[in-house]
C-alpha cells in the first residue's frame, strides 16, 4: 500500500507484489467504463471524468488556447520520432484530439483517430478539420491487420484494462507494424520528490508504469520492445522526463531499422 487514502485519486494507490505494477485498486467511483456499456453510459462517464479532472487541474480554456502552439511543437517532435522508424502508411491514434492527426496527414499518412469523448471530437473538427470516430477502440471493431502504426499518447493510464487494449492493438496491426506508447513514468525523480503531490496523481489515472512493468505488459501480449526511454518533451517544463516512451512492434515479422536492439522471441 503506497497511499491508502489519497485525496485526489479514485482509490488507494498500491503496488502489486507479484509484478510490481503501481495501480489504483480498488477504484471508488470509477471513471473506467467497460467497453460493453452503451453509448449514453460512456458519454455520461466521460463528461463526469472531464469535469473532475478539469476542476483538479484548474482548467482554463484561455490557457488551453494559448498553449496550442506549444503542444504543436510536442506533436511535431512525436511525429519526427515515428518517422525516423517508418514513413507513411495507415496510422491510428487512440484517444486523439485532432492536432497530431492533422500533422500526420500533412506529412502523408493515411490517419484515423478514435476518441470516446464527444466534445473532443467536436473540437477536433472545429480546430483542426479532423473527423474523429466517437468511440472506443473495442467498439470501433477494425478488421485484423488494419494499420501500419498505432500510437497511444497518455492513454494507457486511463483505461480499464491496459492488457486488453494492447491485445486489441496487436490484432489490428499489420505484420511488422509498429506501436508507439507514451505514459507517465512512476520511477521519475519527480514522484520520489513530490510524493502524493506528483501532478500525474489525478482522478482518472489508474495505472502507473515503470520501464520494467511496461515492457513486461507489452511482451506478454506478444510485442517485441525496441526501446523504453524518458520522454524529452511535455506540455509543461515541470513535467519533463516524467513520462517514458516505448516503441514496440509485432513479434512475428520484425525487421529493418526499427529492429535495432530488439531480439524477436
Amino acid at each position: 500500500m503506497i497511499y491508502p487514502d489519497h485525496p485526489i485519486l479514485d482509490g488507494p494507490l498500491v503496488q502489486c507484489e507479484a509484478c510490481a505494477l503501481v495501480q489504483v485498486n480498488p477504484p471508488r467511483r470509477s471513471y473506467q467504463i467497460a467497453d460493453a456499456a452503451g453509448a449514453e453510459t460512456h458519454a455520461g462517464a466521460y463528461a463526469r471524468q472531464t469535469a473532475a479532472v478539469q476542476t483538479h487541474l484548474h482548467y482554463d480554456p484561455a490557457v488551453e488556447d494559448a498553449e496550442r502552439a506549444v503542444r504543436e511543437r510536442v506533436w511535431r517532435d512525436r511525429l519526427r520520432r515515428i518517422e525516423r522508424v517508418k514513413r507513411g502508411g495507415r496510422l491510428l491514434e487512440i484517444g486523439a484530439d485532432g492536432q497530431f492527426l492533422r500533422l500526420a496527414a500533412e506529412s502523408g499518412w493515411s490517419s484515423v483517430g478514435v476518441q470516446p469523448e464527444t466534445a473532443t471530437c467536436t473540437r477536433a473538427a472545429e480546430l483542426y478539420g479532423v473527423q474523429l470516430q466517437p468511440t472506443t477502440l473495442a467498439d470501433a471493431r477494425f478488421p485484423d491487420q488494419s494499420f501500419d502504426v498505432v500510437v497511444i499518447f497518455h492513454v494507457l493510464e486511463h483505461v480499464p484494462s491496459p492488457r486488453q487494449l494492447c491485445s486489441e492493438i496487436f490484432r489490428i496491426l499489420r505484420p511488422g507494424g509498429l506501436l508507439f506508447v507514451e505514459t507517465p513514468n512512476v520511477e521519475t525523480l519527480w514522484f520520489r520528490i513530490l510524493g502524493r503531490r506528483w501532478r500525474q496523481l489525478i482522478p482518472d489515472h489508474y495505472w502507473f508504469f515503470s520501464p520494467a512493468t511496461l515492457r513486461g505488459l507489452l511482451e506478454r501480449v506478444g510485442f517485441v520492445v525496441d526501446a523504453v526511454e524518458p520522454g524529452r518533451q511535455s506540455r509543461e517544463p515541470a513535467t519533463r522526463r516524467q513520462s517514458h516512451r516505448t516503441h514496440v512492434a509485432h513479434v512475428d515479422v520484425y525487421g529493418g531499422e526499427a529492429a535495432q536492439g530488439a531480439a524477436p522471441r
